[in-house]
């Protein structure tokens, strides 16, 4: 199970497969949960699952593969030859029907049901990985495979949904791609994932500090405007942004944002003793010329 959860966690690797792995099935799937790296939600690269039809029906997990996984895209390659063995995926059952021919009647379905999952497998990382057209073409639909029945297996294809990135995404875009992305990014996946710890607005106000620190302006100033945003009844994490463009120079939204926070606090009846000070500080900013 160690590839599926470097999958969920590691941004170098770009596609997973898994083959008869049982990772759905009531015992194993306990060993895998047992993991505090087991996060369906964290997997976010395409998936290929390769599983037999007679033991997909043990599959009482399936829902984390079909809904929690929902950031990844999916395929769900069933093989419907009867009665296969764990070892009819790998080279071991091959041989057995090519070379040594001693699985009787089934023996043709055996070999060719391996065949087809090697040629998923194939279709799969070519597309995926190589954004190999005719790869690509070959896993849009259910296609046709020479001498091979097409009864012996079924493909189904869950899209993903695109996650908003929590903050070890968001630094990694800002850091990668800049400031401008990250807030796009942000913007136009939040409404799919309400998971994501960007939503905790002390992550943010946090990290637009750090920014601030590092005398990293632009960043800091996006992130706090992000974090205003979205917790616009928050007059401290508002006043956040006041500050990073008081430190900038930005004196005309300086007093804009002041005058936000202001707006909020004289909402209340009553302040505490930091809503005070942060009254006070806001009216100092806007008084100054």
């Amino acid at each position: 199970f160690i590839p599926v959860l470097f999958g969920m966690y590691d941004y170098r690797i770009k596609a997973l497969a898994d083959i008869e792995s049982g990772i759905y099935m009531e015992g194993l799937h306990q060993d895998l949960s047992a993991s505090n790296y087991y996060k369906p939600s964290k997997l976010q690269i395409p998936f290929l699952h390769i599983f037999s039809r007679d033991l997909s029906k043990q599959e009482t997990h399936l829902n984390e593969f079909e809904n929690k996984a929902k950031f990844s895209k999916r395929y769900r390659l069933l093989l419907n030859q009867p009665a296969l063995h764990h070892w009819d995926f790998a080279s071991e059952g091959y041989t057995s029907c090519v070379i040594l021919k001693n699985r009787g009647a089934t023996q043709n379905n055996i070999k060719q049901s391996f065949e087809i999952a090697s040629i998923y497998l194939l279709n799969f990382f070519n597309a995926e990985l190589k954004a190999d057209p005719q790869a690509k073409i070959f896993l849009s639909a259910k296609p046709s495979i020479p001498k091979t029945s097409s009864t012996l297996w079924d493909i189904t294809t869950l899209q993903a949904v695109k996650p908003a990135p929590d903050q070890e995404a968001f630094e990694y875009i800002i850091k990668e791609k800049g400031i401008e992305v990250a807030l796009e990014t942000a913007r136009n996946t939040i409404q799919n994932d309400s998971s994501t710890n960007l939503l905790q607005g002390f992550v943010l106000n946090n990290l637009g500090y750090t920014y601030l620190n590092e005398k990293k302006y632009k960043e800091a100033i996006g992130v706090f405007t992000l974090n205003a945003e979205w917790h616009r009844d928050n007059a401290g994490w508002v006043d956040s942004l006041a500050e990073a463009y008081e430190v900038t120079g930005d004196k005309a939204n300086m007093k804009k944002i002041s005058q936000l926070v202001l707006d909020l606090l004289n909402q209340k009846t009553t302040l505490t003793d930091g809503e005070k000070a942060l009254k006070q500080e806001n009216e100092r900013r806007i008084n100054l010329n």
